[in-house]
């Protein structure tokens, strides 16, 4: 209520009375003439404040003495009496005044406090309340959590140990507690660390921070880390420690793991530092002598026994290279899961035979006896024949490069339980106990001395066991140690014979007719070499481009049969040259990817940019006379190698 409002009623109250007293003043007459103002003044007193009840006794006074103090209509005390009156009257409202004020004020105090116990009673409600929240919410993160607490009354010795911290020492929930209980659940290698870290924390007053195992009843351990703290007396002394504890196994175990993540990182860096070390080494060794070789057929008689030696130097020496760059791209497609495998119903016998029957000169020359046991009847398998041969081939090149001059190696096959079994035995230099598993791994070797000439690249064995696998079987060696030789084991499954349909193999068509081939190469070497046994061993009429523009060009001015194109072409590249050759020369040209790029996915592009065959450099010369001659037109011809790529 305002000012202004306060005053209004304590003014209407006293006009309230003095309408009572007109009232009942035939009555009165001029009997207690202020009585009725009395109470206008007490109820201004608790309604409206001091000031306004002050005004209420003056008008209530005022309004008496004019209508019921005689004389009448005149204002003034006329007597002693009156005087008295006016006096009794005014000290009487004074006490009014007074009285009220005073428990106007106790009042406003007492609501005060009641206001601010109200709000402290709702505080700590709510602190209560949020107490309650609290511990509520820290039981729900030590469930989540699965957080173990513990306390230690130090002066009396007693333990409180929450049932999850006694499930993490490995302890029942019924289990007694104790510091002799809590050590003895400890790994026997941390109880004297953890007993000297508890008494440190206690002595130093410093927190206590430890990790600790746990054996368990399976033989494993659980790490526990732990934390806590010492409460101390006002004399200093420790009274109480208390503390929570958390499985950190998996951290650890993840510690762990990418602790072995890191050191096979550094195992694998420093293994392709290493092979990156042997690829030039055996990238050098059979450059020397082809260089020599070249040299010597500039300056020797062609017809001659030099001029001979030196071409059958250069033709193995390239063999290797070829092989060294077939072992990379092999690896490649197997760790990739891209190898794939053409399979027939096949004689593991005879194939054995002839593989070793091929490599048998390699051993003769190096002074190395083969010996080779074979069973009387077919094995068949499911296999791939030529990566079937290229097991077996691998095996023997490793034996005769571990094998001294004058050594035997033996190869056995013979089967059992549904498995033809290929035994490859050397009498060599054997292998380490740790290396048997080991070597089969890509570019791993077992032996790095430097006075063995021919290291490898240390992918033969990994490819070994890539192809066996593949095929559902698995190879193992064992040895009985340095000097005492190695035997690999090969293993494939077995079939009866006509389990495996067949497929149809057509004759494809022969032409006598000569071809006209367009070479695309950038490489003048390669494009002339590659011309000149097209020209001499086919009799095909050859032109050579060496670039993308000048290939469409020359391709729309002679009209080639078959179009023999680089991949990796200034400007233009091969892709799009087929696609504008497809697209503007002659759809039916067989056109031929030649490419150091042989992977599977540069085989499927360039199948989508138009190619009909993709071969790899360096290109097996029969392959290509193959894709030459069998051009659309004529009679029947060889079939083209059915390891060419083609969709």
């Amino acid at each position: 209520m305002n000012v202004g409002a306060r005053y209004a009623l304590a003014v209407g109250l006293a006009g309230a009375a003095l309408v009572i007293r007109l009232v009942l003043a035939p009555q009165l007459q001029d009997r207690i003439p202020l009585s009725g103002f009395f109470m206008a003044v007490v109820l201004a007193a608790f309604l409206a404040g001091p000031g306004p009840t002050a005004t209420a006794a003056v008008v209530g006074y005022l309004a008496a003495d004019w209508f019921f103090i005689a004389p009448s209509h005149d204002i003034g005390p006329h007597s002693s009496a009156d005087l008295v009156r006016l006096i009794v009257y005014f000290a009487v409202c004074s006490a009014v005044i007074v009285g009220s004020t005073r428990l106007s004020r106790a009042r406003r105090r007492a609501e005060s406090s009641l206001v601010i116990l109200e709000r402290e009673i709702a505080e700590r409600k709510r602190v209560e309340e949020a107490l309650r929240e609290s511990q509520r919410e820290l039981r729900l993160a030590r469930h989540a959590a699965q957080i173990g607490t513990w306390s230690w009354n130090i002066s009396t010795g007693a333990h409180d140990w929450s049932a999850r911290y006694k499930a993490l020492l490995g302890l029942r929930a019924n289990s007694p507690t104790g510091y002799e209980v809590f050590l003895r659940a400890l790994h026997p290698g941390d109880r004297d660390r953890i007993d000297r870290a508890v008494r440190d924390s206690i002595d130093n007053r410093a927190p206590y921070q430890v990790e600790m195992r746990v054996p368990l009843p399976d033989g494993s351990v659980r790490w526990v880390a732990s934390r806590g703290e010492a409460y101390y007396d006002d004399a200093g002394r420790p009274v109480r420690m208390v503390g929570m504890a958390l499985d950190i196994t998996s951290q650890k175990e993840s510690e762990e793991g990418l602790r072995r993540s890191e050191e096979a990182l550094r195992e694998a860096d420093r293994r392709k530092d290493e092979f990156l070390g042997v690829l030039s080494h055996e990238l050098r060794n059979p450059l020397a002598p082809i260089r020599n070789s070249i040299h010597l057929l500039m300056r020797a008689d062609p017809a001659g026994e030099q001029a001979s030696r030196a071409r059958t130097i250069i033709a193995r020496q390239v063999e290797h290279l070829t092989r060294l760059v077939d072992d990379l791209l092999d690896v490649k497609r197997i760790t990739t899961g891209k190898l794939r495998l053409h399979r027939t119903e096949m004689d593991l016998v005879q194939q054995v035979r002839e593989t070793v029957e091929d490599l048998r000169p390699l051993f003769t020359s190096r002074s190395r006896s083969l010996g080779l046991t074979l069973p009387d009847e077919p094995l068949w398998i499911h296999g791939d024949r030529t990566r079937v041969a290229q097991l077996v081939s691998n095996l023997l090149h490793n034996a005769a490069k571990f094998t001294d001059s004058g050594g035997h190696v033996s190869v056995t096959v013979e089967s059992g339980e549904g498995q033809a079994v290929v035994r490859v035995r050397d009498d060599g230099v054997g292998v380490l106990p740790e290396m048997l598993d080991r070597m089969f791994e890509p570019f791993v070797q077992s032996d790095k001395t430097l006075h063995r000439t021919e290291a490898g690249l240390g992918l033969g064995l990994a490819l070994v066991r890539s192809i066996a696998r593949l095929h559902g079987g698995d190879v193992r060696a064992t040895s009985e140690g340095v000097g005492k030789g190695t035997e690999f084991i090969a293993t494939l499954p077995t079939i009866e014979r006509g389990s495996v349909v067949a497929s149809n193999v057509t004759l494809l068509p022969r032409h006598d007719a000569k071809r006209r081939v367009l070479i695309i190469e950038d490489n003048a070497d390669a494009a002339q070499s590659l011309r000149d046994l097209i020209e001499v061993l086919g009799g095909h009429q050859v032109y050579v481009a060496a670039d993308g523009e000048t290939g469409i060009a020359a391709a729309r001015q002679h009209r080639p049969d078959v179009i023999l194109c680089d991949i990796g072409l200034p400007v233009m590249d091969g892709y799009e040259v087929a696609r504008q050759i497809r697209a503007t020369v002659a759809p039916g040209i067989r056109l031929v990817a030649l490419s150091g790029y042989a992977s599977d996915g540069d085989v499927s592009r360039a199948m989508r940019a138009g190619f009909d065959y993709h071969v790899g450099k360096p290109p097996d010369i029969d392959a290509v006379l193959a894709l030459v001659a069998e051009a659309p037109g004529g009679e029947q011809q060889p079939s083209v190698p059915a390891d060419l790529a083609r969709e």
